[in-house]
């Protein structure tokens, strides 16, 4: 997001300056401030998905929501290096194809194609999980918040 508002403000700048009699200087400002601004996005993306999510289990955004990003069998955040290859995966994976984003409304732990590829699972950041208190399995806590949200999750062995 932050990405596209520089990259509008650098068009905005860009059609003042070819609609002004100093074009030339203010078109070279406008393209200055856009290409300083990639590192500024990129740095920000590395920092949220990597170092945040890779330590915390949370970017800024499933902070919000209130969910972290955690092992399937160690039940602990992922790690940086971990947690950037999710968000390439994520990237070439789920965005190529489109239905790895919707994967997880039919799937029984609610996993994109990148989760099952990183053995990751998305769960509630509630106080139990928080507290360091474990639940034994990540497929009982993905149970357990599905019954939250009111949904009919099967155990392990595929029954009811």
């Amino acid at each position: 997001m932050r990405l596209t508002l520089a990259l509008g403000v650098g068009g905005v700048i860009g059609q003042i300056a070819t609609n002004s009699s100093n074009g030339e200087s203010l078109l070279a400002i406008a393209l200055i401030l856009a290409l300083a601004c990639y590192p500024l996005a990129l740095a920000f993306c590395v920092w949220n998905w990597g170092y945040r999510q890779g330590r915390t289990g949370s970017s800024v955004g499933k902070s919000v929501l209130k969910f972290k990003v955690v092992g399937e069998k160690t039940w602990e955040p992922i790690g940086f290096e971990n947690s950037l290859v999710r968000q390439v995966v994520h990237f070439f994976i789920d965005t190529a194809f489109y239905i790895g984003f919707l994967w997880p409304l039919w799937d029984s732990k609610r996993q994109t194609f990148a989760d099952k590829i990183m053995d990751t699972v998305c769960v509630p950041s509630d106080r139990a999980f928080a507290s360091g208190e474990q639940v034994a399995g990540g497929l009982q806590a993905v149970e357990h918040a599905g019954r939250d949200r009111g949904d009919e999750v099967g155990d392990a062995d595929g029954s009811q």
